[in-house]
């Protein structure tokens, strides 16, 4: 299916989540980042944001080698999981 050729004047998003689990700065905190970059590019007519999945998980191949380290080092201190 083609993307749509008209613009958005805006794009709102809405999430759910537990303020403990975003305290702790691990997969809650990705899970909801995800969800929340999903609703607003779809506004856009892009399925899903590929950095972050939904289940928690940070997508290294869509991200600059200069914010990889940082990531991966972050995701290491709060057991995010990673995908190659």
């Amino acid at each position: 299916m083609p993307l749509s050729t008209h613009t958005c004047a805006y794009a709102d998003a809405e999430a759910v989540a537990l303020v403990d689990d975003l305290a702790d700065a691990g997969t809650a905190l990705v899970q909801t980042a995800a969800y929340v970059a999903d609703e607003l590019i779809q506004a856009f007519g892009i399925a899903e944001a590929t950095p972050v999945t939904r289940d928690g998980s940070i997508s290294l191949a869509h991200w600059t080698a200069y914010n990889k380290v940082r990531i991966e080092r972050w995701a290491q201190t709060t057991q995010v999981r990673l995908v190659p």
